[in-house]
């Protein structure tokens, strides 16, 4: 059976990919540096603003924690 081109599944065919190394020569994960390129600056700067948020949850429940240990 023939692949109708209106079909809304149809995919045309892409170019073969270009293997991409997922670390540099000195260790670098280069998929969350391409991640994060791909991002627009404000979803960068969201990203970032959850990250913060996380840490400082993070950096409050092991004081409330600490402070509980005597």
């Amino acid at each position: 059976m023939a692949m109708d081109t209106n079909d809304t599944i149809y995919q045309p065919p892409s170019a073969p990919r270009r293997s991409v190394p997922a670390y540099s020569k000195e260790g670098v994960d280069l998929t969350q540096i391409r991640r994060l390129l791909s991002l627009t600056p404000g979803e960068r700067l969201r990203e970032m603003e959850e990250f913060l948020a996380d840490l400082e949850a993070l950096l409050l429940k092991k004081r409330t924690c600490s402070s509980g240990e005597s």
